[in-house]
């Protein structure tokens, strides 16, 4: 699924739903720095579409609630069934914000 999602956004870099997909698709393949990656350059390339709002917000959704988690476990090398520490989430949490600070728009802000 990674590979294709990955074409397609190559062909379409402006495709909503395959901004998303990648994201999904890299988590599941266990690339979670692929999916950061992917996930903060969907949210870059939503502010320049003009129905890209829903995008940012599915992506914080997915971003917030199961990516920072498991990267957080990842990085710190805790097993995924394990809790992740907590300064690790608030650093990756902190990351997501910044992006949204620079990035956004008023109204729609990672993790609002």
């Amino acid at each position: 699924m990674l590979a294709a999602v990955r074409d397609e956004l190559e062909r379409d870099p402006l495709s909503r739903p395959t901004a998303y997909w990648v994201v999904v698709a890299a988590r599941g393949a266990g690339d979670f720095e692929g999916a950061w990656n992917a996930a903060f350059t969907g949210w870059i390339r939503a502010g320049s579409q003009p129905e890209g709002r829903q995008l940012r917000i599915d992506l914080d959704r997915f971003v917030t609630q199961t990516l920072i988690p498991e990267r957080a476990q990842a990085r710190t090398g805790q097993r995924l069934d394990a809790r992740p520490t907590q300064e690790e989430i608030a650093a990756l949490t902190e990351q997501w914000s910044a992006l949204g600070q620079r990035w956004s728009e008023p109204d729609v802000k990672p993790g609002d």
